[in-house]
């Protein structure tokens, strides 16, 4: 009876750990690869001229990057909804703003505290320093329902993994004298068609070729305001693991080799100090001593008197004293 109980105890006590850990953990990406998830919120907006914002953001995958699987959970057993955190491109809530001081002036701030996550798959077989970027287009509803583009902006991934907060800065095309009449009274703004075109600095010329786009032919632009972004980013990589325990191999190294020298050196430096106090002391006592016997008119040279008191170990290469004994033609020599 007591074992049954007792093996009862513990399955319970084996289900209540796998509850609490769970078992829908990513598997490892295969080699030659590196899972990278960037998970965060955007905080908020400031210094847009109007007070009831909304932000749409859209992903942007450059070459040797891909969505991850894991975006949508699926393969981990959860039944995949529309969570606006793992949306790809999603659109965040309208928010009434406040009025902050910023830099010296009176300017609106809406907050939003919207969160993602994302996941991305890196192919680490060839070398690339592109990363992938948000997309952010701002948004604005007026009392009269009158919709208007408040600016653009793009933000790069970072490429180091920790804690990162961002201010992207927003911009937003000039239009002409009748496009800001229009949008005025009637809404509606100069916009950018796709906002992959916010970050193309290159157009394909007539034999498909990369060119760089003019200054000139780009549009005028004028600032809008900030976005406030917090982001964490973590990577998960089996090569990565293995350079890191090799690189973590060399610094263990370079400190144990540290530490033993700075023990020789401190060895050296007590050892030193302690022949030092030796050779004191034997002075010290050689002055008594040829004090005493001067008095009484029994002087014995007191080279001889020292060199009976050394010990049989002492090393004179350690002696500070500029001035060496030769203890068989009882000579100094300075």
């Amino acid at each position: 009876m007591a074992e049954t109980l007792g093996l009862a105890f513990v399955k319970k006590e084996i289900q209540l750990q796998n509850n609490l850990i769970g078992s829908g953990f990513a598997e490892p990406p295969p080699s030659g690869s590196k899972r990278v998830s960037y998970t965060g919120e955007i905080v908020s907006a400031i210094g847009f001229d109007q007070p009831k914002l909304s932000i749409t953001y859209k992903v942007h995958v450059p070459e040797l990057w891909e969505f991850d699987d894991y975006n949508s959970y699926e393969t981990l057993g959860i039944i995949k909804d529309l969570d606006e955190v793992n949306k790809r491109d999603s659109i965040t809530q309208f928010s009434y703003a406040n009025i902050i001081d910023y830099n010296h002036q009176r300017v609106y701030e809406s907050s939003f505290c919207f969160p993602f996550d994302l996941q991305f798959l890196q192919d680490t077989k060839e070398e690339s320093s592109e990363r992938p970027y948000l997309l952010f287009q701002v948004n604005s509803l007026d009392s009269w329902s009158r919709h208007r583009i408040e600016g653009y902006g793009s933000l790069q991934f970072p490429s180091e993994e920790g804690y990162h907060e961002f201010k992207v800065q927003c911009w937003k095309p000039r239009g002409t004298f009748q496009n800001e009449l229009h949008s005025f009274f009637l809404g509606g703004s100069v916009r950018v068609l796709e906002l992959e075109d916010i970050i193309q600095s290159y157009k394909l010329n007539e034999k498909g070729e990369r060119e760089m786009i003019p200054y000139d032919s780009l549009p005028q632009t004028e600032d809008s305001g900030e976005i406030v972004i917090k982001l964490n980013c973590l990577s998960h990589s089996y090569d990565l693991k293995k350079e890191n325990r090799k690189q973590y191999d060399i610094e263990k190294k370079k400190q144990d080799e540290e530490i033993v020298r700075r023990i020789n050196a401190e060895r050296i430096k007590l050892i030193k100090q302690y022949r030092k106090k030796i050779k004191k002391e034997i002075l010290e006592e050689e002055e008594l001593y040829t004090e005493d016997y001067s008095r009484s008119g029994d002087y014995t040279d007191s080279r001889d008197y020292r060199d009976s008191y050394l010990p049989d170990s002492y090393d004179q290469s350690y002696d500070d004293d500029d001035r060496y004994y030769n203890k068989e033609s009882h000579k100094s020599y300075d």
